[in-house]
């Protein structure tokens, strides 16, 4: 019994590990709908260049949405073919919900300069100019990221 307790407590800890994607920025940002989440009257980089004294703020854009299961995976096989589900484009909406958000905490700040915008899931930085990380977990895409303000 103690086993069966042990393996089911395991189990759980296991199907709840992230996976980590990285996704290319532009492809995101050019997406039809990307102007429902970003507005254009914003300056937005990417990656650490600015060093000094600025405000940092934190976002986070999640979405349950727009994970592609193929119709016919039964949900036997379903945890085998993980692997081959693409979570693209839930990726590229979280990850505009989040920059959709860092815009929000910016304005509320008076600034429309967001600059060295990294990633930032669990605590750990993940530079890039190019690309964008994404966690897609059992019920959702996360993408979080840190930025600075700029005047």
């Amino acid at each position: 019994m103690k086993k069966l307790v042990i393996l089911a407590v395991f189990s759980v800890f296991a199907l709840g590990k992230d996976q980590i994607f990285y996704h290319n920025i532009a492809d995101a940002l050019n997406l039809k709908r990307a102007s429902e989440y970003v507005r254009a009257d914003f300056v937005m980089e990417f990656s650490k260049q600015y060093h000094g004294e600025f405000k940092s703020i934190k976002a986070n854009g999640s979405t349950i949405r727009f994970r592609d299961k193929p119709d016919q995976m039964s949900s036997n096989n379903y945890k085998e073919e993980e692997e081959k589900i693409d979570y693209t484009k839930s990726c590229h909406y979280a990850f505009l919900a989040a920059l959709r958000n860092l815009q929000k905490v910016a304005e509320k700040n008076g600034s429309k300069n967001i600059v060295n915008i990294q990633g930032n899931f669990k605590d750990e930085i993940y530079d890039s100019k190019d690309k964008f990380q994404c966690a897609v977990g059992g019920t959702k895409t996360t993408v979080a990221l840190k930025a600075d303000l700029k005047n």
